[in-house]
């Protein structure tokens, strides 16, 4: 019995330890068991599930999770930054906290996140204030977007423009320096420079001379047909702004004219504000213009905030800026009187008034001319230094036009026997005349007079002369030669934001330009070449208020588009045009591709496919088309990730982009020939973005191009001499 007891503690001390042993290899076994399947469940993101089990597991068990939780937080984190969109990142961020843990570093990411998208917002509010040519709240929300992304680089950009635009102005304020006399036949300047309009060859230009050396440029700026003209050439730094007269280009009555702004070197020209100025100079920190409707305005630097000065019921055909006021001319074609006045801390004083009457030079020394008999004008120096008039008469004659008053020299010419304008030069103080033209010869002819240079510009058949107030002839410059492609580009620049619609149909085509406008569209398409890649693009920008104008031809079997007529604009669309379950997943919930929408607003828009926005939401949402098979290469203003990682093989392309309700852009970029290579996708990114879009598409495709203009077919064939056959197209027609 004694050995059977000892038997009995002797099993039982081998038993304990071999249990311990085999309960805890269970316990381990279960540990890890449920280790593993958290993880699991974190990797296939059931973050609810994970919650559940979090809640219910030990302390101990729980401990293991949050490891595995801070290292599923960081794999989301670097997830996060490969997705095409913020928007996209925040998505997936945000679904992390349905795991109920709070990580640190998710939620310092999604605060830089949401910073990003709010910057994003605040910057595309900016561009839309600063494509209405609205710069002061442009640059507002520029630096509310450093607020929230103090590495924002395009915001910087456009802030730091603003800043060196504000100095250059401050600057001139200082040194009373404004690029041109207050003098209404005076001549911009800078630095030894002269800037004078002139229509040579059909194009308005601007002529840049050097002063010294008599070099001579062109800065050619939009054609001269319908009665275009550009004049009032005011330079502030490195700026110049000028008035272009556009008399045949507008039917409506509240304004024909534009105020442009460009650098002095002749780029980056922008069109400030459609108005109906007729006279424009700068002057302290404000601009002064003659309106047709409003009378004399000052206006702020943008042209954006107006000031009526002087309102009067007759035409103001003259101004001039001195330092006791505005001295202004009004006619009345009734009685044919004309009337002048100073406009002085907003009192207006009649001077005098007479027919044909009007004052050019004030100060010390004021020179009028008026018609006395109807049979000769006289001009007279007025001396109102004494308190008293002394009237000496200067000239009298037949005089044609006043040009100005240089030292003791006045400038004005008289009809010649052929009815030209003969050059005199009167000094006022001996009252004889330093240069006489024969009034049987056709010679010079004033363009303007350069103040700051003490230099008249003249104009004969032989070219450009630059002359001292004697007419002594200093040297006389060849007619430069006008470069179209730089026309070409300002002339668009100028014009591409204006209505052209018009009742009659019109059709335009020359060698590198093509022009098509009817009541509802208008469709200007430009050949450029881009020698880096040795390839022509077709450049399209359709401007309409009817925002039913893109349709699209499904054609059943192989049609080429060079078989297609009746079209005045198309494209090819490269089997991009998609609707309803195409662009969605089996259970028809969300999006399972990238799509560019067009929708009855007239607004394009681009949908990701990890939007989480349901397909039908989008499809519903007034969509006429959804593109699909191909890129969004352009979003936001910015080239996407897509457009760099597509391949960066030149080939034919095609895309179409938004600039802004109403106006889009299509390019078709030849590729693939002998002398074509074709362009990138990202070069078709850079292009489109520098066209101007907001966002663009390109068509997916290993195809040649072709375009339709005006029932012209432009074929660029990638292979061999034959057409390649579209089935499907974008394209405007008439009917």
């Amino acid at each position: 019995m004694k050995k059977i007891f000892i038997l009995i503690i002797v099993i039982a001390i081998i038993a304990v330890p071999v249990y311990i042993t085999i309960k805890t290899h269970q316990s381990q076994s279960d540990f890890y068991t449920q280790l593993n399947e958290f993880n699991l469940l974190l990797k296939e993101r059931n973050y609810q599930q994970a919650k559940q089990m979090y809640d219910e597991s030990s302390s101990t068990l729980k401990a293991n999770y949050n490891i595995s939780l801070e290292n599923h937080a960081d794999s989301l984190l670097s997830e996060a930054k490969k997705l095409d969109t913020t928007q996209e990142a925040l998505d997936l961020l945000y679904s992390f906290y349905d795991t109920g843990y709070d990580s640190k570093t998710i939620s310092d990411e999604i605060v830089y996140y949401e910073n990003l998208i709010q910057s994003n917002y605040i910057f595309n509010e900016g561009m839309q204030y600063y494509q209405n040519k609205e710069f002061e709240k442009a640059v507002e929300c520029f630096y509310d977007v450093l607020t929230y992304d103090d590495n924002y680089e395009t915001a910087q950009k456009y802030i730091r423009e603003n800043e060196e635009y504000l100095s250059v102005w401050a600057q001139a304020k200082d040194e009373g320096h404004y690029g041109r006399s207050p003098y209404p036949n005076a001549t911009g300047s800078q630095r030894n420079y002269i800037f004078i309009p002139y229509k040579l060859n059909g194009a308005n230009c601007i002529f840049k001379i050097n002063s010294s050396t008599y070099d001579i440029f062109a800065i050619p700026i939009i054609s001269g047909e319908n009665g275009t003209e550009i004049s009032n050439i005011n330079i502030i730094g490195d700026y110049m702004f000028f008035l272009v007269e556009q008399n045949g280009l507008l039917n409506d009555e509240g304004g024909n004219n534009i105020i442009c702004r460009m650098t002095t070197d002749g780029t980056d020209i922008i069109k400030l504000t459609d108005c109906d100025y007729t006279y424009l100079i700068s002057y302290q920190d404000q601009f002064y213009v003659i309106s047709k409707s409003k009378g004399i305005v000052k206006t702020d630097i943008y042209f954006q905030d107006e000031e009526v000065l002087v309102s009067s019921d007759y035409e103001i055909i003259e101004m001039q800026m001195t330092e006791e006021g505005i001295f202004f001319t009004t006619h009345n074609s009734e009685n044919n009187m004309n009337s002048q006045y100073l406009y002085s801390d907003g009192n207006i004083e009649l001077i005098a008034q007479g027919i044909n009457m009007h004052y050019y030079d004030y100060g010390d020394i004021n020179i009028a001319y008026y018609d006395s008999n109807g049979r000769y004008e006289y001009m007279y120096q007025e001396k109102v230094t004494d308190g008293a008039a002394a009237n000496s008469q200067i000239y009298a004659g037949d005089i044609y036009k006043y040009y100005g008053k240089i030292n003791d020299s006045v400038i004005l010419t008289a009809l010649g026997n052929y009815q030209q304008e003969c050059i005199k030069v009167r000094d006022i103080v001996t009252f004889r005349n330093t240069y006489l033209s024969e009034n049987n010869k056709i010679s010079y002819v004033p363009l303007g007079i350069c103040y700051q240079e003490e230099l008249i510009v003249l104009d004969s058949k032989d070219g450009i002369s630059i002359t001292a107030e004697n007419m002594r002839i200093k040297h006389t410059i060849e007619f430069p030669n006008i470069n179209t492609n730089v026309l070409n580009e300002n002339q668009q620049e100028i014009l591409k934001e204006r209505e052209y619609f018009s009742e009659t149909e019109t059709k335009i085509s020359e060698d590198e330009v093509f022009i098509y406008t009817d009541s509802s569209i208008d469709i200007r398409t430009e050949k450029k070449y881009f020698e880096g890649y040795d390839t022509m693009v077709l450049v399209s920008h359709i401007y309409t208020d009817d925002y039913r104008w893109l349709s699209s031809a499904n054609k059943e079997g192989a049609v080429a588009l060079s078989d297609v007529s009746g079209y005045t604009w198309a494209v090819p669309g490269q089997s991009s045009l998609y609707s309803g379950a195409s662009v969605v997943d089996e259970a028809g919930a969300y999006l399972n591709a990238d799509v560019y929408v067009y929708n009855s607003d007239g607004m394009f828009y681009v949908y990701r496919k990890a939007s989480s926005v349901p397909a039908e939401e989008i499809l519903s949402a007034n969509i006429e088309h959804v593109f699909s098979q191909g890129v969004i290469i352009v979003d936001n203003y910015q080239i996407t990730t897509d457009a760099s990682s597509a391949g960066e093989i030149a080939a034919g392309r095609s895309a179409i982009g938004m600039v802004s309700q109403g106006h889009y852009v299509s390019i078709v970029v030849a590729g693939e020939t002998d002398i074509n290579r074709g362009l990138t996708q990202y070069a078709l990114a850079k292009v489109m973005k520098d066209e101007g879009c907001m966002n663009a598409f390109s068509f997916t495709c290993t195809a040649p191009f072709a375009a339709v203009f005006n029932e012209l077919i432009y074929t660029y064939i990638a292979r061999g001499n034959q057409a390649y056959p579209y089935n499907e197209i974008l394209y405007y027609t008439k009917d």
